[in-house]
């Protein structure tokens, strides 16, 4: 058994080691997004680009602030209704827009820290209630978390249900060099156990909209699942933002009791679909 640790342990690092993406390096003490308070730190001497993204949620309370600040005031946000494609444009020309190879270029954002609390919860989505809900921090679907693109995110999980382990994956993000936080259990890392904590931390190289969920068997087809998003360029110009809006298979029943089903033999089927956590049976 030690042996097979020891080579699982080598295997990971080598494919850590070939990753071609830079690494993330120090943190960098900037302004933090707060997403308990959803409030910013007031950082001194920031020369900017400091600016509230494009593509901003509807709701002013949750506009966070895209701080580049220490990339230098000869930079800019270049984004406007008719040019998304465009991000930041600096000196001699330079932009960071949508042809930029994100793999081997990122701008130098700042640090954004979230926690999130998996427990149980009861949930009525659809009129009927569910008793054996699994959630992040006592809602469905979970916070919505954001960053901006260049960003390095530190995710609390604290793992408060009873009877399983749990990891987070954060889909759409590729990991280069930080393969360990993907959040894949048996692969990447063990699962959180109940009572435990752990910190991902990774680079947002990529941009767009996705979400985050439970990799952790049945978990997320429970509720274990939220909107991530990524600010940066778009393929596509738009005047307004519009929040992301997840759209999700439901039943009354726990994966897990389905799952049961189809060992039996017995192809279960959803109860009804929701929209951002919300429906009618």
């Amino acid at each position: 058994m030690k042996l097979f640790q020891q080579c699982w342990i080598a295997l990971l690092e080598f494919f850590n080691a070939i990753s071609l993406s830079p690494s993330l390096g120090p943190p960098q003490e900037q302004q933090v997004w707060d997403a308990d308070s959803h409030t910013v730190s007031p950082h001194a001497g920031s020369d900017g680009p400091i600016f509230a993204p494009p593509s901003h949620p509807q709701d002013p309370g949750e506009i966070l602030k895209c701080d580049y600040s220490r990339m230098g005031k000869e930079w800019q946000p270049c984004s406007t209704p008719h040019s998304r494609a465009c991000w930041l444009a600096g000196p001699g020309g330079q932009q960071f827009d949508i042809s930029t190879d994100y793999e081997t270029k990122v701008p130098t954002g700042i640090t954004r820290k979230y926690t999130l609390v998996a427990d149980e919860m009861n949930i009525n989505a659809d009129g009927v209630l569910m008793p054996y809900g699994k959630v992040f921090n006592q809602q469905y679907p979970g916070p919505w978390i954001q960053a901006c693109w260049g960003d390095t995110l530190e995710i609390k999980v604290t793992n408060k249900l009873k009877y399983n382990g749990t990891t987070i994956h954060w889909h759409g993000l590729r990991q280069y060099q930080t393969l360990e936080h993907d959040g894949v259990n048996a692969i990447t890392q063990c699962p959180i156990a109940p009572g435990d904590s752990y910190t991902y931390r990774f680079r947002a190289m990529q941009y767009g909209t996705s979400w985050y969920h439970s990799h952790y068997s049945l978990q997320y087809g429970d509720g274990m699942a939220g909107p991530l998003t990524i600010h940066g360029p778009s393929s596509s110009d738009y005047d307004e933002p519009k929040d992301p809006i997840l759209m999700t298979d439901w039943n009354h029943r726990s994966g897990f009791q389905d799952f049961q089903q189809e060992l039996e033999g017995r192809f279960p089927l959803m109860d009804s679909i929701l929209l951002n956590g919300q429906g009618m049976f």
